[in-house]
Parts: structure tokens; sequence; C-alpha cells
């Protein structure tokens, strides 16, 4: 019971340390007793950290190595501190050094882990805020904590040798370096883990392997002859019909959405808007390497050219699709890791489009900041199409899905009932609204540009459509 109350004695008094109260050095009682014990202490509430900071859950571990790691940690803070009171040539005073520290470890895992917590699971920050403003509040929780153990230190070096000035600090310096020293040697081995964690670390690994191993000069060489067998196969042309031709870009390699989007694209208007044999896909994926070209720059650019051979381009009309991430500058994504592939900017596919002579053009955006093409693209021949306003992100890019939110609202939706590429966007910009208020996101308010000539082509267009399916007003099929 007297090592208990002596225990509890340094606690109060290393608490008042760490919480900048008054306290004189009478108040700790050091012994060699009291250091394994506070030190013991310690090596209990860093297991308990850990454990929270692990998100404990079923196939929760121990690990053994952590164990290893935090005893050699342990030993780099007993080498510092032997250290200090060798330099102060009080080499007594190492058992005090032990147990001043030490005693102020309770009420710093008690404040300083709920903060790192909330840095870890977003708790001060909604998922869906400012990257900038998560970073900088992570930023400011780390220098608070940092400050704090260097004010524990210095009050502490100042407590038990009375050093002032430049002394003080060439102690705490070596303090810091020990301390500095213990957790980059627990940095990645935690004294728990879970299998979830690591059959996540271990899927995440899998996933990249195929990536690592690609030959990327085998890929680019390919890219030719790839791009020869889709636009080959393009049909004419045919005169008096006004013909709709196909170019659906997916170019963001490392989510599946885009190429599950891309290919769903094609397939509907294959069946609905007579583009078989007038279709392509240009997509970054791993399915496709061996059989379909990359979504690129370049080979956009030949796909462009390709089509307005083969299209009568005063008559027929362009259906371009391009589908990925976006940024604010008005670039669209273009990422197919290991490969070094330029972004698409909205200047650059402008000036794309006006090389080829195509006057007829339908150009559907659908990524973040998609609205600030329209200003670029626009004329009096287009209609133009984003998923979101210049300011704003659209919705639904994930591994999970087959559409994101726009394309399973447009296409998936509406362009299965409509045959109206307008009547159809509106009809989806409402099911998106309606979406993301029942998800609480901020609304992404997709865009539209209808220029003062294209409305009559599209109708035309329309018309055949309708005659050709047999359809009703809408572009329903009619009953037998």
């Amino acid at each position: 019971m007297g090592a208990f109350a002596t225990l509890v004695d340094n606690i109060k008094a290393g608490t008042r340390l760490a919480l900048m109260l008054p306290v004189g050095r009478g108040e700790f009682r050091p012994s060699a007793d009291q250091a394994v014990l506070l030190l013991a202490i310690g090596v209990a509430l860093d297991a308990v950290y850990d454990f929270v900071m692990t998100e404990p859950g079923p196939g929760i571990n121990f690990n053994l190595w952590g164990l290893s790691t935090l005893f050699a940690a342990i030993l780099v803070f007993l080498s510092g501190a032997y250290l200090i009171a060798r330099i102060q040539r009080a080499p007594f005073s190492f058992t005090a050094v032990i147990v001043v520290l030490a005693s102020t470890s309770p009420v710093f895992y008690v404040v300083s882990t709920p903060l790192f917590l909330s840095v870890d699971t977003g708790s001060f920050g909604a998922e869906d805020a400012d990257f900038w403003v998560s970073v900088s509040y992570g930023a400011i929780v780390a220098i608070a904590i940092l400050g704090w153990f260097v004010a524990i230190t210095f009050r502490a070096v100042r407590l038990l040798y009375g050093a002032g000035g430049f002394r003080t600090w060439a102690l705490i310096g070596v303090l810091a370096v020990s301390a500095a020293a213990a957790d980059y040697i627990r940095l990645d081995q935690a004294l728990w883990n879970t299998e979830v964690a690591r059959a996540s670390e271990d899927d995440a690994e899998d996933e990249w392997a195929e990536y690592r191993t690609l030959d990327v000069e085998k890929i680019y060489y390919a890219q030719p002859r790839l791009m020869a067998k889709a636009t080959d196969a393009l049909r004419p042309q045919r005169p008096g019909v006004v013909d709709l031709y196909l170019i659906a870009f997916g170019s963001y390699a490392h989510q599946d959405v885009f190429s599950s989007e891309v290919h769903a694209v094609r397939a509907l208007f294959d069946k609905r808007f007579d583009t078989a044999g007038r279709s392509l896909v240009l997509v970054n994926d791993l399915k496709t390497l061996e059989t379909e070209p990359l979504a690129n720059a370049n080979n956009l650019r030949r796909a462009l050219k390709e089509v307005a051979r083969k299209m009568d381009p005063e008559e027929d009309i362009l259906f371009l699709f391009l589908t990925s991430h976006g940024s604010k500058d008005h670039r669209l994504s273009v990422k197919f890791w290991p490969l070094r592939l330029n972004d698409l900017a909205d200047d650059d596919l402008a000036r794309m489009l006006d090389e080829t002579g195509i006057k007829w053009r339908v150009v559907t955006v659908s990524a973040c900041y998609s609205g600030g093409f329209i200003e670029t693209l626009k004329n009096a021949n287009s209609l133009i199409l984003t998923a979101s306003r210049a300011d704003r992100n659209s919705f639904g890019c994930s591994n999970e899905r087959k559409f994101t939110y726009f394309g399973k609202a447009y296409f998936d939706q509406q362009l299965r009932r409509e045959l109206s590429f307008i009547e159809a966007f509106h009809k989806a910009t409402e099911v998106i609204e309606e979406w993301e208020t029942a998800d609480d996101l901020t609304p992404s308010v997709p865009q539209i540009h209808v220029g003062d000539a294209i409305g009559a082509k599209l109708d035309a267009l329309e018309r055949r459509l309708k005659e050709l399916n047999g359809a009703d007003r809408r572009g329903n099929p009619k009953p037998d």
C-alpha cells in the first residue's frame, strides 16, 4: 500500500506538471520501484492507445512485433534520460528523470488520444469537407501536442536541475531526439491489428500488382493497330439520312464505373439510337487493353478525324460522351498508371472538334466541375450537357457502381424512355436533385447549352428514330 500511495502522489504531481500548474520538486518521490511502476503504466496506456486507434472489431489480434518495438522505444527513452543525467554530472538523478517524465503519461494519453482519434476518423470534419480544412486541422492537433510535450519537458528539466537558458534547451533537445527516435521505431508496429485491415492491405497490393507488371511499351505500340481496327469497322454515312455517330470516352482506369458507363452507353445507343456500326469506345481499363484503344488525347483526336471521314459533316450528328474525374481548371482526368497520359483540357477538346469540320455536335461531359467546358465548346450548332456546374462536384464515382449519378439518371433511365436528348436531360436533372437531397449532398446542378441552330437537326433525328422504332410520341415502343 505504501508503494501504491507513493505512485498516486507521483501521478498527481506529474498531472500538475503536465497541466502547467504549480508543482515543487519535493512533491515527486522517485525510486527504482516507482520508475518501473510508472513505465509499466505507460506501456499499458500505450496498449490502450493502439487498441483505440486500430478501430477494434472482428479479427483483432495482439501484435508481438509491436511489443518488441515498444520495448526498444522504452530503451531509447531510458538512454536519453541517462544521457541528460550524465551531462548534469548527477547520474543518480537518472531515476528521478524517469519518474518525473513518466508520471505525466496518464494525463498526456487521456488528453492526446481523443485529439489524435478525431484526426484519424474525421470526427471534427465531415468527409465531404474541403481537403485542406481537414489537413489544417490535423496539422494544428500535431503542433499543439508537440508544443505541449516540449512544455512538459521544459518544466521537468527546470524542476530537476534548475538549468537555464541554452543549457535547458540543450537537455530538452536530447530528450526530444530520444522521443523522436522512439516514435520512429514504433511507426509501423502497433500493439494491435485486425485481420480485416491486413486483408484490405493484401487486396490493395494485389490490385496494384497488375498495374506494376504492365508492359508500357507494348501498350503504346498497340494503339495504332487497335485504333485502325476500331475505325475501320465504322460504317459510312447514308446519303439523305441523319446518321448519329457515337464516341464514348472513359479515361480514369482506377475506378471501374467509368469503363462500365461507356460500354453501357454504347450498348444503349447501338440498340435505341441506331449507332450500331457507327460507334466506338476509347477506355482506360485493364480488362480491355488487348481489345479496345486507350482513352487518351491522341486516340481521341484520331477517332474524331476518322469519324469525320465516315460521316457527312453537314448532315450527320456526332455524340461525344466523356466520363472521368474533373478539375476546377476545366480538365478531364486521363489516368492509367504507370502510363504517362496527359489530362484533357477544354480548349484542347474544342480545338480537336474544330479541326474535324464536324458541324453538328452533342458533347456530354460527366465529371466534377464539368460545367467549365461549356463556355469553350459552345456554338450555334452544338448541344453541350454537363454533369455539374463549373464550381460543383458531381457524384457516384465508385467501384461499386455501374453508373455515376448523372450517367444513371440521364442514360440508364431517361434515354431508355426518351428520344430527345434535351427533354431527357431536364428530367434527369430532377432525378439527380432528388438523389442528392436524399444523400444530403451539395447539389451538382447539371448544365445545358442548346445552340440556336441545332434544335431543328435534333428534331429531324428524333423523327427518324421514332419511325425506325415504330415508337409513340415519347419514343416508347408501340404495343403489338
